[in-house]
């Protein structure tokens, strides 16, 4: 029960799962394409969560407080957030490491006006597509990026809450296999290999919102 209460990342440090959530894809209807095109759309972008570092202590951690029970397991994720959460906003001060959420806007923006031939608006647009980084982390030795598009038809919003529409879910993370890049390799040169490796995770997510979201 502890391990629904945390973040997928520190369930997946603590054994709780043995596997990343998978990508999913709800594209929209014949009907609703041809209402985006040559449309006006609203783009709303949502807040970069932090980076997060998520080391072996962070694991060990976790590890003691789930043999507590559920407060122990609670406190000591709290305290692996923030340290995680500390350790990776240094790492993007010190390293420059890019905001993804920056590049993957002007890449929906680049969709939506190439394929769609829609028209981007401050406000007004029946339609608005919503871009978001839902969270990014080196952890431990694995890359993480999850990325997320939707889009809303707020003629036909439920009080005030537009409908969902479409939406596209981007789950990346490095696989961890012989060979790959230890935490210090990526980390290393100022973090070189971490920023190409993030940035080859947003391509594929930009591709994947191309392919099976924006068709």
């Amino acid at each position: 029960m502890l391990c629904k209460a945390l973040p997928v990342m520190f369930c997946l440090l603590a054994g709780c799962a043995s596997n990343p959530p998978q990508s999913k894809y709800a594209p929209p209807s014949a009907q609703t394409i041809d209402a985006l095109r040559s449309k006006n759309v609203e783009l709303l972008i949502m807040p970069t969560p932090e980076f997060e570092q998520i080391d072996g202590s962070d694991q060990a951690m976790m590890t003691v407080g789930i043999l507590f029970g559920a407060i122990g397991g609670g406190v000591g994720a709290i305290a692996v957030m923030e340290h995680a959460k500390s350790r990776g906003q240094a790492l993007v001060k010190e390293d420059a490491i890019a905001d993804p959420t920056a590049e993957l806007t002007d890449k929906i923006r680049d969709i939506l006006t190439g394929k769609y031939g829609s028209s981007l608006v401050d406000s007004g647009a029946r339609y608005s597509v919503v871009v978001s980084t839902d969270s990014w982390a080196l952890a431990k030795d694995s890359v993480v990026l999850n990325t997320s598009v939707k889009i809303n038809d707020t003629a036909v919003a439920q009080g005030k809450k537009p409908v969902v529409v479409a939406s596209g879910s981007c789950r990346y993370r490095a696989p961890e296999e012989k060979g790959a890049p230890t935490a210090d390799d990526l980390l290393a040169n100022h973090g070189v290999k971490l920023k190409q490796t993030l940035s080859a995770a947003l391509d594929r997510c930009v591709q994947d919102f191309r392919d099976k979201l924006f068709l």
